[in-house]
């Protein structure tokens, strides 16, 4: 006959499995609410802006720290296909959520056209959140493309920063846009690429202008030309080179000394950063100041030849070699008349010889005279001269003052001071009433 077996209900409280058991339940309920050890848990939602450094990447990803212990996936293709360069480990990036499966996080720098619906549409236009569209048609104001079942239209202007040559170009090609019009639940869009070069643009400007400093040497392109000098872009960032930066020498026309197009070497002088960004550069600050060495090229009598390239009331401007002008007076252009212009004697293109009458490098100044010796005739009115009158006498006493200096200039002895050039004006005067 069997027994019957019974059971104490407080013994079997006390079982030691059961109560193994309840303790495992409460360690995963704990579990369940710590975030921390939750690979699974979908903290994002689609379309989400995170932002992170970057802390690893192999060949086709980057790895993004974007906060709570979670690591973002992003495409290197997300860059090489918009032709941008790809960041470097510890670079700062901002993406978006495009799928959280709880395992991994994909991020994309917009939301691609085969994954947008009208919902993520609407929040990529009321955050501001970037999207991929491929132009299927090009329109005289603008583009077509299409994105999922909505139309979308990108006016001519909104392609991009400068004028547009060839429409054309674009078509087939898969670019970034923001949503700036969303119209009739999401049918209908109107899309700018603009907004986003000018958000690239306005980045890169910071980022370069962090590591400008003044007396830095650059290679810049020549993008305009203006009467006061020329612009230049380096990178994302633009400067003017004023017309008195352009050369060593005198410059008549920008033009004659740059192009649109031209590649040249530049140095920055001076950056202004408030209320607005001006950066000023200096293309002859650039190259070696010719007139450092120009006393062991000239000196007060040497014979020189150079082509006229300005005529002004007072004197021409002789250019003598690259970037180094000279200043010939009109009162020593020639002895036979006092001349009213220049002009009256020389044209510009014309090549004359003369001679150095005085050269001051710190000022950059070499002043010449076209007249010479004084002619024999001349000489002669001076020497029939007598001590009459006062007139005559001051007459004599310049002139002699001129023999003396001519000997000195003429004979390659530099004199220190200038009287030589203002017994030239003087003489020339007195010699007219005679």
């Amino acid at each position: 006959m069997s027994k019957k077996r019974y059971f104490d209900s407080e013994e079997y409280a006390k079982d030691p499995f059961l109560e193994e058991e309840e303790n495992n339940l409460h360690e995963f309920e704990a579990m369940l609410n710590t975030q921390d050890i939750l690979p699974f848990d979908k903290r994002f939602s689609v379309g989400d802006k995170v932002k992170g450094n970057i802390v690893n990447q192999n060949i086709e990803n980057l790895f993004i720290d974007i906060g709570g212990k979670s690591t973002g996936i992003l495409p290197i293709t997300e860059f090489s296909s918009q032709g941008l360069a790809t960041p470097s480990l510890g670079d700062s990036v901002t993406a978006y959520v495009l799928k959280d499966t709880g395992s991994e996080i994909l991020l994309s720098n917009s939301f691609k056209h085969s994954e947008s619906d009208p919902v993520f549409l609407k929040k990529a236009f009321s955050d501001g959140i970037p999207i991929q569209a491929t132009i299927t048609r090009v329109v005289n104001s603008g583009f077509v493309s299409k994105i999922g079942r909505s139309s979308a239209f990108i006016p001519l202007s909104h392609m991009e920063l400068q004028k547009i040559e060839d429409k054309d170009k674009y078509l087939g090609q898969t670019l970034s846009f923001h949503i700036i019009e969303f119209k009739n639940s999401g049918r209908d869009l109107i899309l700018s690429r603009r907004s986003l070069l000018r958000e690239e643009k306005e980045k890169n400007i910071r980022n370069e202008l962090e590591g400008l400093d003044l007396d830095k040497t650059v290679k810049a392109k020549i993008s305009k030309i203006t009467d006061f000098g020329a612009f230049a872009v380096f990178g994302s960032l633009e400067g003017l080179i004023p017309i008195s930066e352009l050369s060593w020498g005198h410059v008549k026309k920008v033009s004659d000394l740059v192009t649109v197009g031209d590649y040249v070497s530049v140095k920055i002088i001076k950056i202004e950063r408030e209320p607005r960004i001006k950066i000023t550069l200096s293309l002859k600050d650039a190259k070696a100041d010719p007139w450092l060495t120009i006393e062991s090229r000239y000196s007060p009598g040497d014979k020189v030849e150079g082509y006229v390239t300005k005529l002004i009331d007072k004197g021409a401007f002789v250019s003598l070699e690259d970037e180094v002008d000279a200043f010939v007076p009109v009162t020593h252009i020639t002895w036979e008349r006092r001349l009213t212009h220049p002009r009256e004697r020389l044209s510009v293109g014309d090549k004359i010889s003369a001679y150095v009458l005085s050269l001051d490098p710190h000022e950059k100044k070499i002043a010449l005279t076209i007249k010479g010796k004084a002619p024999e005739k001349l000489k002669r009115t001076f020497l029939l001269t007598r001590d009459k009158n006062d007139n005559e006498r001051e007459l004599k006493r310049i002139y002699d003052e001129y023999l003396q200096k001519e000997e000195e200039i003429f004979a390659k002895k530099p004199s220190q001071d200038n009287v030589f050039s203002q017994a030239f004006s003087k003489a020339q005067k007195k010699a007219g009433k005679f």
